[in-house]
């Protein structure tokens, strides 16, 4: 099993002008994303309310979650042959 990483945009619906790129590692079987909160905090997303999440090893742990994002994977450039 390997790790994916993908270079993806988020952007704030609310001020669609402003996007962010980040380097991701992909987890298709996820529910929620994760993104650095420095990021957000940059395009004025806030958090909405605490999800309690279990983890493998029988431990809890809170994080903070917002919804209002956008997500879109950036147009690659091609170099002409």
């Amino acid at each position: 099993m390997g790790v994916t990483e993908v270079t993806v945009e988020i952007g704030n619906p609310r001020d669609r002008g402003k996007w962010r790129t980040l380097a991701v590692i992909a987890d298709t079987g996820a529910i929620f994303s994760v993104f650095p909160r420095a990021a957000l905090e940059e395009l004025g997303i806030t958090p909405y309310a605490e999800e309690t999440f279990h983890l493998a090893d029988g431990r809890e742990i809170q994080r903070q979650a917002a919804s209002d994002k956008l997500l879109r994977q950036p147009a690659k450039s091609v170099a002409n042959p």
